[in-house]
């Protein structure tokens, strides 16, 4: 009983975020007011349109340019997909880009939006910190069962919640680097335009102030954390793809 008990707990801590649409979308609408309302021009729209007709996505999508506040965040020259039907992208973009660049990073955010990657990770980052918080209320409890001197339980107490952040934050991160991969993937076979890829992550690497945020990956602690791959990994991957075809 206590087993079927815990399934359908995991199980409902997990889709429920993804179910109440009713709730996420008025939600989602607002914080993507945030990063602008201004849909891109017809003759953009249809550059993307194409894409999408290519990749098979047929879900309704809203088109949006980047705000100053986008592009402070995502960078000048990206493209990002918000939730499950948003995506956003700046006019340098087009301007700067090559068309392989452009057709690669579209189909790589199409890719998110095409199989609910952002739902995904809310729903999963839901589940983590409600059993985050069913076992530090246990671990709590044993603690106090076993040691009666709260010099010794309250550093013990923070060194548990300590350990279980770190392990949110590295499941989190392990699941969005799967997602990134997917999508890099997904572009480069759907729309054959490994190259366009490799080019980008080539140019990022040269300019990434202009581009997008980067992520470190000097230690081995901070590539456990980060929610992208390196560069010179998805270069690698595109590669192997690219050579398979």
């Amino acid at each position: 009983m206590r087993k079927i008990a815990a399934f359908i707990f995991i199980f409902g801590a997990f889709h429920a975020p993804l179910q109440c649409s009713s709730i996420i979308k008025p939600i989602t609408d607002y914080l993507a007011k945030d990063y602008g309302t201004t849909p891109l021009d017809n003759v953009h729209q249809q550059q993307v349109r194409s894409i999408m007709k290519e990749m098979g996505i047929t879900k309704s999508i809203d088109l949006r340019k980047s705000n100053w506040k986008a592009k402070a965040v995502f960078g000048r020259n990206n493209a990002f997909a918000l939730y499950d039907r948003y995506l956003y992208l700046s006019d340098s973009f087009f301007d700067e880009l090559s068309k392989e660049e452009q057709r690669f990073l579209i189909g790589h955010e199409l890719s998110h939006l095409k199989y609910n990657h952002i739902p995904i990770r809310l729903g999963f980052s839901f589940f983590l910190w409600i059993l985050a918080m069913f076992l530090f209320w246990n671990v709590s409890r044993k603690i106090r069962e076993k040691i009666s001197r709260r010099s010794i339980t309250i550093p013990l107490r923070i060194g548990s919640a300590f350990l279980l952040g770190f392990g949110m934050n590295v499941c989190n991160a392990t699941l969005s680097r799967i997602h990134e991969r997917q999508a890099d993937v997904e572009s480069a076979r759907c729309l054959d335009c490994s190259q366009g890829g490799i080019e980008f992550f080539c140019r990022l690497e040269k300019s990434a102030t202009i581009l997008t945020p980067q992520y470190d990956y000097s230690t081995k602690f901070k590539r456990l954390v980060a929610s992208h791959p390196s560069n010179d990994e998805r270069k690698q991957y595109i590669n192997e793809l690219n050579n398979k075809g």
